[in-house]
């Protein structure tokens, strides 16, 4: 059984903003099909991720320059960040934050 994938609020509005350029500047992309296998792939090898920070783990969605930043828990795979690669990796310290 694979773990769930749950996007904590700051990666859904990521997704959101992301599926959304790309589906009204490249009508027809694949955005979301590759980010649908990155979920798959990390389902299938969770601690296959490059390890970034402490528990932190990043996934690239492939043809994209977008990587997934996720945790793995017990129960499921946290995604925290669905990030583009051109930003600022500091952007991510707000939200890598240690977990209590």
């Amino acid at each position: 059984m694979s773990l769930a994938i749950r996007l904590n609020p700051a990666a859904q509005l990521d997704y959101i903003n992301a599926v959304v350029w790309y589906e009204s500047e490249m009508p027809g992309n694949t955005f979301r099909t590759q980010l649908r296998k990155a979920f798959e792939r990390m389902q299938a090898f969770p601690n296959a991720g490059s390890l970034i920070r402490e528990e932190y783990r990043s996934c690239r969605v492939l043809r994209y320059p977008y990587q997934v930043i996720y945790s793995v828990d017990t129960d499921c795979i946290r995604v925290w960040a669905i990030f583009h690669s051109s930003r600022n990796p500091n952007a991510l310290n707000e939200r890598l934050k240690p977990q209590a």
